[in-house]
């Protein structure tokens, strides 16, 4: 191409050939270009800001000596030198140029720096108040006109202040006179400058102060405060709260039931910065409890004991009026008694404003039945005495069922028993609340007798067909049966023992007269010895 690029070639020779035609019949033509550096024009000033009354300034040394230094806008400069006369200049911004195009080189350069004179410095400073309470809103700062914004700093120490803006943090600082400096160092040979200003952090009074509790209730006598911070200031109740202004007493009965903030203020103290506090006092209603009625119960029933309180408290069942003694708690309370007599309960609603206490008398009753016969055996007809050892007294009856569908509503009755048997006595006894009842059985028995045949017929039609003893009351029996030859043919030894008219080895006996001995005995004591003849016919 025809185009050559000299980036990086500064210092050097080029050459360049030129060739045209193709082989064997071409021609070419040589040239040598020197590529020369460019000059360097840059130069500089530290730092860029000067003060009017600071020293002349000289700038740095360039790279390519011997150029020429100008400045703008009236600004004396030295040209050989660069050296500005600052206070001849005078206020303001100028740009300095240096170049080196007087110096006939093939390559000359231009550069330029801006350059700023400004008057000396300020450190001026204040804030708005130079007394503040240390709850205050922070002081804030305020720079003079022209001033510059150093390093912060005070004496004594104890005060909460940023080195670099000079705020001021109240709460966190503590109380004394403080003075704080703004220190400010220019550039530019400007001499450093300090203002300060004297700040007084003041004691807060403290309207601090309190009650045994917050909660009271409408029967306490009354709320005395305690003031722990600054005495002196005065106390103040919403409506309708009733306050004692100097002490802070509350009047508990005049202000009735409700929620109440109670105030403190302290500015008749006369402090320069006085404080107000204040909390909440809550007044309930006394609770009440009503414990309802229950009637006498019988021993072993289930005692169900009930309670209606006014409050939300818990309703809570004690064995002791002093309440020391936690027996359940609950709406309801179920108890089982394990002996008679008379029993208190005592109830309230404990909790905040806990209920009076009271109580529920419960009597447990309880009749006992205890028979007592005399005799509980014997022959009819049987008189029969019935002893009682049952509870006695005024209102308890007795009902006496002598297993006869006969009845007594006597204490101790008597009863003759006609008929033979196993009867089975009840005596129920009652207070007209409670029941007990008792039983006792009495056996009776006819006189013993003995009854033997003297014929039977074994021939399996379903009458007479076995010889047997028929008795009455007896407590034995024995037989023997014996043919005309004495030879033994059966025999038993018990109640209601049978011949049924066969051997012993199972035969049919034949037709005859056979022989019984018979030994029995009557539950009346009665003994009976029976030998006879008998028949058997089939």
């Amino acid at each position: 191409g025809n185009l050559l690029d000299p980036t990086g070639l500064g210092g050097s020779s080029v050459s360049i050939t030129y060739t045209v035609g193709s082989a064997p019949c071409t021609e070419t033509s040589n040239l040598n270009i020197v590529i020369n550096n460019d000059d360097d024009a840059s130069f500089s000033y530290t730092p860029v800001s000067y003060c009017i009354t600071g020293t002349n300034l000289t700038p740095s040394s360039t790279t390519t000596n011997g150029g020429t230094f100008t400045i703008n806008n009236a600004g004396v400069i030295n040209p050989t030198t660069g050296e500005i006369d600052i206070a001849t200049s005078g206020l303001g911004i100028f740009m300095v140029y240096y170049s080196t195009s007087v110096l006939s080189n093939p390559c000359p350069a231009t550069d330029s720096i801006q350059i700023t004179i400004t008057n000396g410095p300020s450190a001026d400073f204040s804030y708005n108040g130079l007394q503040s309470c240390q709850d205050s809103i922070d002081p804030i700062l305020t720079l003079g006109t022209g001033a510059t914004a150093g390093t912060y700093s005070s004496i004594p120490s104890g005060l909460f202040l940023n080195l670099t803006n000079g705020n001021i943090n109240l709460s966190n600082s503590t109380i004394g006179i403080y003075t704080i400096y703004n220190s400010v160092t220019p550039a530019g040979g400007c001499a450093a400058v300090i203002d300060s200003t004297t700040l007084e952090i003041l004691q807060v009074d403290s309207a601090l102060f309190g009650y045994s509790t917050l909660a009271y209730c409408i029967s306490d006598t009354g709320a005395i405060s305690t003031i722990t911070g600054t005495t002196g200031g005065f106390f103040t109740i919403n409506t309708p709260g009733v306050i004692n202004s100097s002490s802070g007493a509350i009047d508990i009965l005049s202000s009735g039931i409700g929620t109440f903030t109670v105030y403190y203020n302290t500015t008749p103290v006369g402090n320069s910065c006085p404080a107000e506090d204040s909390l909440t006092i809550t007044i309930t209603p006394q609770n009440t409890i009503l414990p309802n009625t229950q009637s006498p119960i019988c021993l072993g029933d289930t005692l169900n004991l009930s309670a209606t309180a006014s409050g939300a408290g818990i309703i809570t069942w004690y064995s002791d009026i002093a309440g020391t003694n936690i027996i359940g708690t609950g709406s309801i309370f179920i108890d089982i008694p394990s002996t008679t007599g008379t029993y208190t309960y005592y109830v309230n609603e404990a909790g905040q404003c806990p209920s009076e206490m009271d109580s529920i008398v419960v009597i447990i009753q309880e009749v006992t039945a205890i028979i007592n016969a005399t005799p509980i055996t014997g022959q009819t007809p049987l008189n029969v005495f019935f002893g009682n050892g049952s509870s006695s007294g005024i209102g308890i009856s007795y009902n006496w069922d002598f297993g006869t569908e006969d009845t007594s509503n006597l204490y101790t009755p008597s009863y003759t028993y006609n008929d033979e048997g196993i009867y089975t006595i009840i005596l129920i006894v009652t207070d007209g609340l409670c029941f007990a009842s008792d039983t006792i059985t009495i056996e009776t028995l006819n006189q013993s007798s003995i009854l033997i045949p003297n014929i039977f017929t074994p021939n399996g039609d379903g009458l007479n067909d076995i010889f047997t003893v028929k008795g009455v009351n007896l407590k034995s029996d024995n037989g023997e049966i014996y043919n005309r030859w004495g030879q033994l043919m059966f025999s038993w030894k018990h109640l209601k023992g049978y011949w049924n008219g066969r051997t012993l080895a199972g035969a049919e006996a034949p037709d005859g007269t056979y022989f019984y001995i018979i030994n029995a005995e009557g539950f009346d004591g009665e003994v009976y010895l029976k030998k006879s003849g008998f028949s058997l016919i089939r």
